[in-house]
């Protein structure tokens, strides 16, 4: 024998072994699994005979996940039957039926089925459609699932659906399934209305000032700052009468026991009337005087209340102007515009 089919030899056989050792690993591996798997199936099934569904649920379903021989998976589907949970009691059972790993016996696989119909008679087999294309369904708030659905076990009860597709509205609405039914429905979605934008109210343009509006205001507090003046200046002449009869008026009260005697008693009254009509006219030209100057006051302060209220939005200067100045009776002004 050569060296090289001496190395092939110890070769082969060295993999010989190791395959073997993995075998028996996993063989050894697998049955320490089923041994836990088969332990929690005890407790669980000492559990449910105590009527502590809750416990017993939790070991067997840890036993379905290390032994899941046709026994555990029965005794697991009747723990949520007790439970009421309809649903997985049903999914539960039919895995029983199936199950590979040591199979049901023919003695019991009847009361399975008849058990499978009792979780039957309380879910509803509902079907869901819809015309509009590429619509999906969400059921009780899970994924969303692409429409058709054909026959999909629910608990009887009210479940929420919630539709959408693309360019449409959602829809959601509630349907109360009764157990043992198998109800079909229909879900249409509406095409979504394009945004509508909402455009601005335009503002309102300012209301145009007339373009005689502020030559006019200029020329009203013109007037009525020369109204002004000239009261002033009438109200003064009146007043230097009315001080220049009553000083005449107090020298004709002392002249008239001696000077107004029976030959010049003509004069005296002649001096006397005229006296009278001098502080006539001061009444006059005091009242006049007042009057220019309340008027005056008015059209100033209208015209200058004008200017202000209408004062030109744009930069562009007034080519209107008032100039005023001193004068002999008040003020002198002139307006250009």
């Amino acid at each position: 024998m050569t060296v090289r089919r001496v190395f092939f030899v110890w070769v082969l056989a060295l993999l010989t072994v190791g395959a073997s050792s993995f075998g028996v690993s996993s063989a050894w591996a697998q049955s320490a699994d089923y041994a836990k798997g088969r332990a929690s199936a005890v407790q669980g099934f000492k559990a449910y005979k105590l009527t502590d569904y809750a416990t017993a649920l939790t070991a067997f379903e840890e036993a379905r996940k290390l032994y899941p021989a046709g026994q555990v998976l029965r005794m697991w589907g009747y723990t949520l039957l007790a439970l009421e949970r309809w649903g997985e009691a049903h999914g539960a059972l039919e895995q029983a039926l199936q199950a590979e790993l040591k199979p049901l016996p023919d003695s019991v696989r009847g009361e399975v089925r008849d058990n499978i119909d009792k979780a039957r008679s309380h879910l509803a087999l509902l079907t869901i459609r819809s015309s509009t294309s590429g619509a999906s369904v969400s059921i009780d708030g899970g994924p969303e699932e692409a429409l058709p659905i054909e026959g999909r076990l629910l608990a009887e009860g009210a479940h929420q659906l919630r539709a959408t597709a693309p360019e449409h509205e959602d829809s959601e609405r509630s349907v109360d399934l009764q157990g043992g039914s198998s109800p079909s429905v229909e879900i249409d979605l509406e095409e979504k209305k394009p945004d509508v934008v909402e455009k601005p109210e335009p503002d309102e343009p300012p209301s145009a000032v007339p373009a005689w509006l502020r030559p006019a205001a200029l020329g009203g507090a013109a007037v009525g700052l020369t109204a002004l003046g000239a009261g002033v200046a009438t109200l003064l002449s009146g007043r230097s009468l009315t001080a220049q009869v009553d000083d005449r008026n107090a020298q004709l009260a002392q002249q008239w026991p001696t000077m107004c005697t029976s030959s010049a008693l003509a004069g005296c009254h002649q001096a006397a009337e005229a006296n009278h009509r001098d502080a006539q006219r001061a009444y006059q030209l005091e009242a006049a005087g007042l009057s220019l100057m309340i008027s005056g006051v008015v059209l100033a302060a209208a015209g200058t209340t004008t200017l202000i209220l209408f004062e030109p939005a744009t930069a562009e200067p007034s080519k209107s102007s008032l100039r005023c100045s001193p004068a002999v009776l008040g003020a002198q002004c002139s307006l250009t515009f």
